[in-house]
């Protein structure tokens, strides 16, 4: 069996090209999800970037591992608070002004890199508007939207970027019969319990459609299902570290009048400290954590979505 369970369906346009650089990407990194495919259960943890106004890209990044990677994970980052004095500081890319958080953060870092997982993480251009209409806004008015009639359009269209993507890596890493445990950003998509349920059926239906073989049990939640000791939210908090530092990047770029490519040779000087501590350590390539970064961009001179991998290049070596 290749590493990668290739969807190689053509009636998927933009999700099939995805996958395409996803089956590639993951000849890296066969082992883990070699792991991942083979356990009883798979742990997904989900964050978002770039739906402020000043951004121009958004960012969906996901995480994915095993129990018994978790629990690894959970020793070293348990030591890791105990040791920094956090108490209940959460880590979270917005919250990185915070003296004792920036202090721990090289070390909650190193601790990330040491777990063996897979983080994914897709940028996706502002311009594009949606992904699933060839109008560049979804028809509200259509059947299939009934049951979220009164969502923002925004919302709608966050919602299902959310559930085709982690569909789509849950097609290519998992097995039948699996678990599925998904904690996800409690932003708009999942501000509820109402809309948590409509976001979990939303991946059920999604997930029906992409995926060849049936899960067994799928239970999604948020942070908010933290048990007090900060175990599910720092968990949440690596994709939340990527997806701010990947959305300050693309920004900071476009600002620069620089086009994101497929290569980038060093981190720019121009982003922030935070950022470029989280970006050098992305681009290790001592890590463990396996890392794949994914751009879609409008092209300048012409319409439609182009797609690349997105390779890091810092001082601490390549992704």
């Amino acid at each position: 069996m290749t590493a990668w369970q290739s969807l190689a369906r053509h009636d998927l346009g933009l999700l099939n090209r995805v996958d395409s650089i996803l089956a590639r990407a993951a000849a890296e990194y066969a082992i883990t999800i070699s792991r991942l495919r083979h356990s009883r259960t798979l742990l997904v943890a989900s964050d978002y970037a770039g739906q402020h106004a000043g951004s121009t890209h958004e960012v969906y990044s996901y995480l994915l591992t095993t129990p018994g990677a978790w629990a690894s994970w959970d020793a070293a980052r348990t030591v890791l608070r105990s040791r920094s004095r956090l108490g209940s500081r959460r880590f979270a890319y917005k919250k990185l002004a915070d003296r004792l958080r920036q202090q721990a953060l090289p070390h909650f870092l190193h601790a990330a890199g040491a777990f063996e997982a897979l983080s994914v993480s897709l940028i996706v251009d502002k311009r594009l508007g949606s992904l699933f209409s060839n109008h560049g806004r979804l028809d509200l008015a259509s059947p299939d939207f009934e049951p979220y009639r009164l969502w923002p359009q925004g919302s709608l269209e966050r919602l299902l970027r959310v559930t085709h993507f982690l569909a789509l890596l849950i097609a290519g890493v998992s097995s039948p019969s699996q678990d599925l445990v998904w904690f996800t950003d409690q932003d708009e998509i999942a501000a509820n319990p109402e809309r948590l349920t409509a976001l979990t059926r939303a991946f059920a239906l999604v997930s029906s459609h992409l995926l060849s073989h049936d899960l067994r049990n799928l239970r999604c939640g948020t942070t908010a299902s933290d048990t007090g000791i900060r175990d599910i939210e720092d968990f949440a908090s690596i994709p939340d570290l990527v997806a701010g530092a990947l959305s300050e990047l693309a920004a900071t770029l476009r600002r620069s009048g620089i086009t994101l490519s497929e290569l980038i040779i060093s981190v720019p000087s121009a982003v922030p400290g935070r950022c470029r501590t989280i970006l050098e350590w992305l681009s290790d390539a001592s890590l463990q954590l396996a890392r794949v970064v994914i751009l879609l961009e409008q092209p300048l001179d012409r319409g439609g979505v182009t797609l690349k991998r997105l390779r890091l290049h810092g001082m601490l070596g390549a992704v």
